[in-house]
């Protein structure tokens, strides 16, 4: 499994695509993780350019790259196009 795909890193990146602005503090708050595992998953998210963070200090915002909800909006078009496709050549 590739590293970016640790439940840890999956699970912030998904909070953070739902919850935009959010500093890490209450992304750890509200997954109950502890703070400094969720700052290094949101280091490591930053550094493939998951996610950019907003500010200075412990009250940066997290938000997902503009890439991130590009690939995140492909991947969706792709299986809403492939489930209409197979559901036309299925009647």
């Amino acid at each position: 499994m590739p590293a970016h795909e640790s439940p840890l890193n999956n699970e912030v990146l998904n909070y953070v695509r739902d919850n935009p602005d959010s500093t890490r503090r209450e992304i750890a708050d509200a997954m109950g993780e502890d703070y400094y595992h969720v700052r290094r998953a949101i280091g490591f998210l930053e550094k493939k350019g998951m996610v950019t963070l907003l500010g200075e200090g412990k009250d940066r915002m997290v938000r997902a790259s503009k890439l991130e909800n590009n690939l995140l909006m492909l991947s969706l078009l792709s299986q809403a196009w492939n489930s209409n496709f197979s559901l036309s050549r299925g009647a």
